[in-house]
């Protein structure tokens, strides 16, 4: 996986009442946050709604590598 990729998984929300809800979001990853110790399992960087988040590499549900990403668009 490398930067540029987009991922999807599911993120906790809140609604406006204070309940929380799962949602599938996809975002593209900014940076890897590796720990070269292998005490802590690495994570994608991302950003979603302003706001960034690091996802462990077992939260990822799909990845879509970045050439692969214009074939969604076409057709």
């Amino acid at each position: 996986m490398k930067a540029g990729y987009v991922i999807s998984f599911d993120l906790e929300r809140w609604d406006e009442k204070g309940h929380s809800y799962v949602q599938e979001v996809s975002s593209i990853v900014r940076y890897i946050c590796d720990d070269p110790l292998g005490n802590h399992e690495s994570k994608c960087s991302v950003k979603v709604d302003g706001e960034e988040y690091g996802i462990p590499f077992s939260e990822i549900k799909n990845v879509i590598p970045a050439g692969d990403q214009l074939n969604l668009f076409s057709s």
